[in-house]
């Protein structure tokens, strides 16, 4: 199996996320997420997640949650809706859907001999042909309005039964493969969210809106995390991770610092309804982390402004 990413791929998956994450409105897959792991609810979600610094955090997870939506069965169901009282099939979401499922399937190599996979490949390039017959009005429209109703959602009914058996056997004959690659990209959207703290900060604040179990501030009536020491993976590698973010300097000063004179920081200070995960930490100077103690400051993005260059007058 090809372990390569596909760029076309990762970027509408990490498009999905960002644009999810920051619309969440509590009712969405992150936000549940987050919810049950932090209210502990279900033997599912992964033990000790936002209590300790785990390989597989929240930035992790998001990632996944983020290529099930872009190919899990509630996009695949969606795509295929259609209104029978208006004679209305959405061919456009059809293909677009059937062609990325294509891309996957093919660019990771699950089986090339796969006659699931042929099929696929198959109904997707007739899918294109349908569609481009007239791209300016939806193909299926134009068919069926010589039929009548009945042909039509017959029609209809049968491609949806084609689509959703094709859907079913590769998702249960690959079910292995589709859980080697949504890992894959869940470390690529686990990387992208990390390398920004304004990213990292906007989800340690969605933590905090939710509140943890049983732990209520008496004078803000937050509901905070429970004090414990960090505790991690391997605090030498999540130090590693930290100061190549922050390009070897204070997150908070710019001052110049190293893997010994650094200090571990909450973005979201633990009294404030802060977390352990690795979304929550950066990496300043000692002098910094005492200043700053249990207070709130505003977040440095650590993304480059490679932009700034460009406006320099003298450069």
């Amino acid at each position: 199996m090809n372990k390569e990413l596909s760029n076309n791929i990762a970027v509408k998956i990490f498009t999905i996320c960002l644009h999810d994450i920051v619309n969440s409105q509590g009712n969405d897959e992150y936000y549940d997420f987050l919810k049950c792991s932090i209210r502990e609810y279900g033997e599912e979600f992964p033990k000790n997640l936002l209590r300790k610094c785990i390989k597989q955090g929240v930035l992790f997870h998001f990632g996944r949650i983020s290529f099930e939506k872009h190919f899990g069965f509630e996009t695949f169901e969606r795509c295929f809706l259609y209104e029978k009282n208006d004679n209305y099939f959405d061919i456009e979401s059809v293909v677009i859907y059937l062609s990325e499922l294509s891309e996957l399937v093919n660019h990771h190599k699950f089986n090339e001999n796969c006659g699931y996979i042929k099929l696929l490949n198959r109904q997707t390039n007739h899918a294109w042909l349908l569609y481009e017959e007239d791209n300016e009005n939806n193909i299926i429209i134009d068919i069926h309005d010589n039929w009548d109703k009945s042909k039509f959602i017959q029609f209809v009914s049968r491609r949806i039964k084609m689509y959703s058996d094709l859907f079913y056997k590769i998702s249960d004959k690959h079910s292995d493969k589709f859980e080697q690659v949504s890992h894959l990209y869940a470390n690529y959207i686990h990387n992208q969210l990390f390398n920004s703290r304004v990213f990292c900060e906007i989800i340690s604040n969605l933590i905090c809106d939710i509140g943890f179990k049983n732990v209520k501030d008496k004078t803000t009536g937050k509901f905070l995390f429970k004090r414990r020491r960090l505790a991690s993976f391997d605090k030498k590698i999540l130090k590693k991770m930290l100061l190549e973010r922050e390009r070897n300097k204070c997150a908070i000063c710019d001052e110049k610092i190293t893997l010994k004179t650094m200090s571990i920081d909450h973005i979201l200070p633990l009294s404030q309804g802060g977390c352990n995960d690795l979304c929550n930490l950066q990496a300043t100077c000692e002098t910094c982390n005492n200043r700053k103690n249990n207070s709130i400051l505003p977040t440095n993005d650590s993304i480059p402004d490679h932009a700034r260059l460009l406006y320099k007058k003298n450069h």
